[in-house]
């Protein structure tokens, strides 16, 4: 189902002269390009702030050692 949208003026002609410029029949293959830019872009992002993270940890764990789990500690007490 197709859907209508409105843009400013502006827009829809920097879209537009977009289109032209890839060689690209319509406005509309110029956002799904830009929508899949974006989305990869997105998981570029998550990848490295996952890996940002696990260099942390491992620095961490280094540094500090790696600390035991307290879940079965935290039971105990509270069966008291």
């Amino acid at each position: 189902m197709d859907k209508t949208i409105s843009l400013p003026e502006d827009l829809y002609d920097e879209l537009e002269e977009s289109a032209r410029n890839r060689k690209l029949d319509s406005i509309a293959q110029v956002i799904r390009e830009l929508l899949k830019q974006n989305k990869a872009e997105e998981q570029r992002q998550r990848y490295d702030a996952v890996q940002a993270i696990l260099e942390l940890h491992e620095r961490m764990a280094a540094k500090y050692g790696l600390v035991d789990d307290s879940t079965e500690l935290i039971r105990q007490d509270r069966e008291r």
